[in-house]
């Protein structure tokens, strides 16, 4: 009985602890949001996506990233300063008026579709698609030909425009070229399947050799600027935040 109690108590002590800097991250974006532009709603709903630590400045930073109706907001992820068990800075990279610049929140196109106009317009060979596994927060994985350890990673997202003007439902969608020849990061328009961006990082890669399966890149391009340096979150710390 003594044991089954203690394992209670440490349990919801771990809880309250990794809640902790949850609460007084959307505290501090509370304070902010006037000086930010930001709206009740633009702060409302986000996710911890990584996390790190600095043992020279003992501080730990938090990688939030922001989201609409369930709905990540591609590249806008803030860097939260955190130390001493504060909120010390925030460098804010969130959307305002979200609700207002976003066009829909619903797809006409399912993820395989988009997947296929994509590839169209690439002028990449088309093969049978299937999901393999929903991931959940709208995430999937998808068969990529014969690549079969190489699957297809997609994501609905809501893609900015250059001055975050107004954002476009799109299917984010990393995955390799059949011959390894192209690794390709796309953001396609979940409406009408035209690629409103896209990046080639096998174009970017300096490693020698031509076989860029081998070589290390990283598909998740939302956190590409920060994910060499900071570990898994999962290892570290989950978490979210919504104002239901």
């Amino acid at each position: 009985m003594k044991k089954t109690v203690l394992l209670i108590f440490v349990f919801i002590s771990s809880i309250g602890f990794s809640q902790a800097p949850i609460a007084k991250i959307q505290n501090h974006l509370e304070s902010q949001k006037e000086i930010n532009n930001l709206s009740s709603q633009d702060i409302s709903e986000w996710t911890v996506i990584s996390t790190g630590n600095s043992k020279a400045t003992k501080i730990d930073n938090y990688y939030i990233q922001q989201k609409y109706r369930g709905i990540s907001v591609f590249n806008s992820v803030s860097n939260v300063w955190y130390k001493n068990d504060q909120v010390i800075n925030i460098q804010n990279a969130f959307v305002s008026n979200l609700s207002q610049k976003a066009n829909t929140t619903e797809p006409s196109l399912s993820v395989i579709e988009g997947l296929e106009s994509a590839l169209l317009a690439l002028n990449e060979s088309l093969n049978s698609y299937a999901v393999i596994n929903e991931l959940g927060g709208n995430k999937y994985l998808i068969t990529n030909g014969n690549l079969n350890e190489d699957p297809i990673s997609a994501e609905l997202v809501f893609q900015p425009n250059n001055d975050n003007s107004s954002l476009t439902l799109a299917w984010d969608l990393n995955f390799y070229s059949q011959d390894y020849s192209h690794l390709w990061s796309l953001r396609v328009d979940a409406s009408n399947g035209a690629i409103l961006e896209k990046n080639d990082l096998v174009l970017s890669c300096n490693f020698v050799g031509s076989n860029h399966k081998e070589h290390n890149h990283n598909f998740n391009f939302t956190s590409k600027a920060f994910k060499d340096n900071y570990s898994n979150p999962s290892a570290l710390l989950s978490g979210s935040y919504r104002v239901i």
